[in-house]
């Protein structure tokens, strides 16, 4: 029995070399999800092949990959989704028109949830128990429609050393789930956690999010700190230990709101002139979100350091647009 399940793990092994593979020698995305589905089922038909009582090993394995290849089905279904005509989607109830699309993935997703809880059941001390139920959440996010995300992940939390790489992910998974469900008060507790961990080339995203909990929880100067931070991590390092993931955009959009919310319009006015090469576009900004909330002095200070950064003739355009489009809307002069 133990040279036939040696075997079989030389066999698991090269099929999943080959899935490491198979993203190499591709014509395009659709070869390259029939490769990696036709690779998928060959190691799970392999492993189901397996008389007797499996193992906890091979019964792992086994979930590992159902969850692939439920992964797989939701890319396909999502494909379809986004390339189905408008006219296709409003045939479906209004209701139902999304979630249509997505009716195998949902079935299988109750499965896998199934096979996977069977093995906590069956193997409670299970070496990766925690890895099992970080999955569970990680599916529920992506396939399920159970609510079942945050359950799982405090369990999988339970089950990993603190000081994991595993544990960060669980983290990360936790807070974003609380960000996505506007429980800001919790989303910011666990970042708090999940932006100690420095290796994490996403930290930049991380502190844009939690400068969004802070801004809605009216803690205004704190979450323009926490953007400056992250503007900061995006931006080129000399160091080569460690390069984070830029979300400089996403933060300079962010700013034109944070400044005004926190009554510091001249401040970010200043911020753009000092950091950013072509500040026209964020200025603009400022200076709506500005006018919107009757800080209309501010407002003009941003059009005007505008105007005088400005060259480009098109742009100077737009500033003087913005000029005519706040006096007509908010009835104040420049």
């Amino acid at each position: 029995m133990k040279q036939h399940q040696s075997f079989l793990f030389i066999i698991l092994s090269i099929l999943s070399a080959s899935l490491c593979q198979v993203g190499i020698a591709t014509e395009g995305p659709s070869n390259r999800w029939e490769q990696l589905y036709q690779l998928v089922n060959e190691e799970i038909q392999t492993i189901e092949t397996v008389g007797g009582k499996r193992g906890s090993d091979l019964e792992y394995r086994l979930f590992q990959l159902y969850s692939e290849r439920l992964g797989l089905i939701k890319e396909k279904e999502n494909a379809a989704f986004l390339g189905a005509p408008m006219a296709d989607r409003a045939k479906r109830s209004a209701k139902r028109s999304k979630d249509s699309y997505f009716t195998e993935s949902l079935q299988i997703y109750q499965k896998v949830k199934s096979f996977g809880l069977n093995i906590i059941t069956d193997y409670p001390k299970h070496a990766e128990i925690g890895t099992i139920y970080f999955t569970l959440a990680t599916n529920s996010r992506d396939f399920g429609k159970d609510r079942m995300t945050e359950f799982y992940f405090i369990k999988a939390r339970q089950h990993v050393l603190p000081s994991s790489q595993l544990a960060h992910s669980i983290h990360v998974g936790l807070a974003e789930h609380y960000y996505n469900e506007k429980d800001f008060k919790k989303a910011t507790t666990i970042y708090h956690t999940v932006v100690k961990n420095d290796k994490d080339e996403w930290l930049a995203k991380h502190y844009f999010n939690l400068a969004w909990c802070n801004l809605k929880s009216k803690q205004f100067d704190t979450a323009i700190n926490n953007l400056i931070v992250a503007f900061n991590l995006g931006k080129p390092k000399r160091s080569p230990d460690i390069s984070y993931i830029s979300v400089a955009d996403q933060v300079l959009v962010a700013m034109s709101i944070f400044y005004v919310m926190a009554k510091r319009g001249a401040e970010g006015v200043q911020f753009f002139a000092r950091e950013v090469a072509e500040p026209t576009t964020y200025l603009l900004k400022l200076a709506h979100s500005a006018a919107e909330n009757g800080q209309f002095k501010e407002a003009r200070v941003a059009l005007n350091v505008a105007l005088k950064k400005e060259r480009d003739p098109a742009k100077l355009a737009q500033i003087r647009l913005k000029e005519l489009e706040i006096y007509r809307s908010f009835k104040q002069e420049d």
